[in-house]
């Protein structure tokens, strides 16, 4: 959310590209784990836990309010409501279209086994 909503400050501080926030703000770390089919390992890198809160924080906050639930001045939520909306078309087309990547890249993989 970050880079959409203050891209040019990122951008200015060279945190624009995802690795160089990663590497600023989480600890990465790499370990082996069993693969999706239970019988291979497959390296695998994990955004491990956040580093420099403080200045994430002073970021984060040139764009967002922060509001405190029983602090004076704020309205009171009467009610909450879900609101449920159909799948448009675009939606629709997209999530197949991910569905359709995902199989392609599990028999890509299942066929680079076999050989």
């Amino acid at each position: 959310m970050q880079k959409y909503l203050d891209e040019e400050l990122l951008t200015e501080i060279d945190l624009d590209y995802f690795d160089n926030w990663a590497g600023m703000f989480g600890e990465i770390t790499r370990s082996y784990e069993i693969d999706v089919d239970t019988e291979n390992y497959r390296l695998a890198t994990r955004f491990n836990r956040f580093n420099n809160l403080g200045i994430l924080s002073r970021l984060i906050n040139g764009f967002t309010d922060f509001h405190v639930v029983g602090v004076e001045g704020l309205p009171e939520i009467a009610e909450i409501k879900t609101v449920v909306v159909q799948k448009t078309p675009i939606q629709a087309e997209l999530l197949n279209d991910i569905s359709v990547r995902v199989e392609k890249n599990s028999l890509g993989r299942s066929r680079a086994k076999g050989r």
